[in-house]
């Protein structure tokens, strides 16, 4: 009799996953072809932007039915912790963010892991992370870029674009896909919100798509990094931010890739 238990909690636990794979995963699928976690995200992410933060959106049209086999890079201004699920929601195709490696944190390890983030030290290790960005367009895949490299700080002004977005679109020889988001509520002296903060407070933002650069019909020249700042700021109407980020702490750096690295072995996986 005391076998009963055990039986109906396994027999319960596959009825579980058999659900899972046989209802829920399919319906994630068509939310986002990703892995099984990121579509979770999505979708509890989809509910998040339009009951709690009240997400608009323009500019939809400008997003290809289907993707280039040459890949895509979306490129948008940089202003809060939420922006990568404001941007993802849209596209069905999982983005590839690039990010400051001094920005991911060893408690959340397991989602860069999951997410496949391509970590960027602003030394000579960001070879590699050009590399990796420019084989994951080479696959078809969309890789997701920041060109200020860090939240605009003060709102609403735009900081100059940091290295690495032209040589990666250059090379790549893909279309870009041009975003920018605004907040409401924000301005320049409103006072600074860590990126993980952000997720807690209502800023109706706006996501405005702006333009699709197809290389075929212009190509991407040397300055199509300038070109892609001059159609967000005609946009978006900020001023200008000469000030560049702040240095990155060496230490750091290093402390977070070498735990996030420590945790993908463990796990018979490389990031």
């Amino acid at each position: 009799m005391g076998a009963w238990p055990i039986l109906l909690v396994l027999l319960a636990w596959v009825v579980a996953v058999g659900a899972f794979w046989l209802v829920v995963r399919p319906f994630l699928r068509r939310l986002c072809e990703a892995p099984a976690g990121t579509a979770i995200w999505c979708f509890v992410g989809k509910y998040y932007l339009r009951y709690f933060q009240s997400a608009r959106y323009a500019g939809l049209e400008l997003i290809p039915k289907t993707m280039d086999p040459r890949g895509m890079i979306l490129v948008s201004n940089h202003v809060s912790g939420i922006d990568p699920l404001l941007l993802q929601l849209p596209l069905r195709t999982h983005i590839r963010w690039m990010m400051a490696a001094d920005m991911m944190v060893p408690s959340l390890r397991w989602f860069w892991r999951q997410e496949r983030i391509i970590p960027v030290c602003y030394d000579a290790r960001d070879a590699t992370a050009v590399r990796t960005a420019i084989e994951h367009l080479a696959t078809g895949g969309v890789l997701g870029v920041f060109p200020e490299g860090a939240i605009e700080r003060p709102a609403k002004q735009l900081r100059p674009f940091v290295g690495g977005l032209q040589l990666i679109a250059r090379r790549a020889k893909c279309p870009i896909l041009v975003a920018s988001i605004d907040l409401e509520g924000v301005d320049s002296s409103s006072p600074p919100v860590g990126a993980f903060a952000s997720v807690l407070r209502r800023t109706r933002p706006l996501v405005r798509y702006i333009a699709y650069i197809d290389p075929t019909v212009t190509p991407h020249g040397k300055d199509v990094g300038d070109l892609i700042r001059q159609q967000m700021q005609s946009v978006l109407g900020y001023p200008d931010n000469p000030t560049p980020i702040e240095p990155v702490d060496p230490a750091v750096v290093n402390r977070n890739l070498a735990m996030i690295q420590n945790y993908a072995r463990r796990h018979a996986e490389v990031l």
